[in-house]
């Protein structure tokens, strides 16, 4: 079976409504179907924060990463067939990461990037978008973090994640807290059943460190 006739084996795979809301990258090394196989979920209004981190690493393994964070310049210096030869291939993989990006989008958030000409032009639109920074969002994301209440009928691992998501989103938003006022935040935020280990982390001469606190608190609930 040659490539184009694999390639049209996985597109008819996935053409159903079950994947309508995912992003489906397949790499190719030679006339193989081999190499990485990516199923992420499209950009939509509720997931960015999970959307970045997939995207980023789906362009990170095929070396366009660099293209949209905008670290790889387009080639510029003195006019020649040199120069015309290396700017059309940053052309070519530029054009590439920004296809990943647009392709990787609900068409909701396509209108957000339909102008956009470079990938990082792309990125750095929908990171305006999802990622606000006025007072308001401030406000929105601090409060949820310093009411946060774990669910009782979640697992530790849910809560730890809602956690760390938050805190992720306050330093984009360029909110510092101290290592010790997030973990004193997430120790408030256990449930009534985890007093004693509160109390004993509370009680001890200073705090582990976020990550062993979180280790910590996952060894407690298998106790339970």
């Amino acid at each position: 079976m040659d490539e184009e006739i694999e390639k049209k084996s996985v597109r008819n795979l996935y053409a159903g409504k079950e994947f309508s809301r995912r992003l489906i990258v397949v790499v190719y090394t030679g006339t193989e179907m081999s190499g990485s196989f990516y199923n992420i979920e499209k950009l939509g209004k509720d997931n960015y924060e999970t959307w970045r981190i997939q995207m980023k690493m789906v362009l990170n393994y095929r070396g366009l990463w660099k293209f949209a964070n905008g670290t790889e310049e387009r080639p510029a210096g003195p006019a020649g067939a040199n120069l015309l030869e290396a700017q059309a291939t940053w052309d070519e993989k530029d054009g590439q990461a920004l296809a990943d990006i647009v392709i990787g989008c609900l068409p909701s958030e396509i209108l957000h990037i339909k102008s956009a000409i470079r990938s990082k032009d792309a990125w750095e639109n929908l990171k305006k978008v999802h990622t606000p920074r006025g007072t308001a969002s401030k406000v929105v994301i601090i409060k949820k973090l310093l009411q946060l209440k774990m669910d009782a009928s979640k697992k530790m691992q849910d809560h730890l994640n809602t956690f760390t998501d938050l805190s992720d989103k306050m330093e984009e938003l360029e909110i510092q807290l101290p290592e010790e006022v997030k973990s004193i935040i997430l120790l408030n935020s256990l449930p009534q059943e985890y007093e004693i280990f509160v109390v004993t982390m509370e009680n001890r001469e200073e705090l582990p460190n976020l990550e062993i606190l979180k280790i910590k608190i996952q060894e407690e609930e298998k106790k339970k």
